[in-house]
């Protein structure tokens, strides 16, 4: 089977997907002023060889040019820019159509996905300082089925493992300040989902253990991935050759709030078979679930300030 990366014409075929977005986000009045300061004179065959990386192709930008983290770098620190992002996607989705890529419903949307969620989580995460984009990242891999399991964590040195079977992701805004955020979120004692209780072993850390207990149920374990102190930290149960993941992160937002976003992340060899249960159990919650949580955060906090 062919990988994205042929199926959308090679390093060729991306070089001129690459101009032709580039030309699109120069006459657009919002996503030109991300260049209004200049790039570089080869950006668009730099863009091509990043995504022919990413699609299955060869790794020409991390052998010649940097890593994801030099990347991300580049798109940190520039505050939120939602409107933008949205519009350098639309943009993207024009490309598309521009090249013929586009007549291609299976290699359209999949292109489309892979744009879309690059441009709004792993280039937009760091939109405090790009201090903050964690040294030695690697270029996450897209494959037919999405997100192929630990390219977003490929810096923790593990190899890349089997495509995700599902991605579940919600942000809410806390009018709290980040640092309380972390303090709540990481302290077990605040999980507040009945009739499950949550304990944790031990210190909320890298490789700590934890477990769900439900009412007539053996208990769940689960551990804590990924810990970077007031920005992100990951938990992670293992299943029958799958693992779900669930990926939290903070973000400083306009008057000192806090943005949280949740991501689920079910992937392995065996995850589409899990894919029906895990989807039907939290999709429909999702939503409500994280808005409590923003709720909780902000009287939590009410409740400190009345107490002092």
């Amino acid at each position: 089977m062919k990988t994205v990366y042929e199926a959308a014409g090679g390093l060729d075929g991306l070089l001129k997907l690459a101009s032709a977005w580039h030309t699109r986000v120069l006459e657009d009045e919002v996503v030109s002023h991300a260049f209004s300061h200049g790039y570089h004179p080869q950006h668009t065959e730099r863009l091509a060889s990043y995504w022919a990386e990413a699609l299955g192709g060869p790794t020409t930008y991390s052998d010649r040019y940097g890593d994801e983290t030099s990347v991300v770098r580049i798109h940190s620190g520039n505050g939120l820019h939602e409107e933008m992002d949205q519009r350098a996607i639309a943009c993207f989705d024009q490309a598309l159509d521009d090249v013929g890529l586009a007549h291609d419903e299976r290699l359209r949307r999949v292109l489309h996905d892979y744009f879309a969620w690059a441009t709004t989580t792993t280039m937009a995460r760091y939109h405090h300082s790009a201090e903050d984009v964690p040294d030695g990242l690697q270029i996450p891999k897209w494959s037919w089925h999405g997100l192929v399991s630990g390219g977003e964590t490929a810096h923790r040195g593990g190899p890349l493992m089997d495509a995700v079977a599902l991605v579940l992701e919600h942000s809410v805004e806390a009018d709290v300040s980040r640092a309380f955020a972390w303090k709540f979120r990481t302290n077990v004692a605040t999980w507040n989902d009945p009739p499950a209780t949550f304990v944790l072993d031990g210190a909320f850390t890298d490789g700590s253990q934890g477990s769900t207990v439900l009412p007539g149920q053996a208990p769940l374990t689960w551990w804590i991935r990924d810990v970077h102190e007031e920005r992100s930290f990951a938990i992670e149960m293992l299943l029958d050759r799958a693992t779900l993941r669930f990926e939290w992160y903070f973000d400083v937002v306009g008057g000192g709030g806090t943005k949280l976003t949740q991501r689920i992340v079910l992937s392995g060899t065996n995850a589409p078979a899990y894919r029906e249960q895990v989807e039907a159990g939290f999709r429909p919650t999702l939503a409500d679930g994280m808005q409590r949580l923003a709720a909780d955060m902000v009287a939590a906090q009410r409740g400190s300030k009345d107490a002092g």
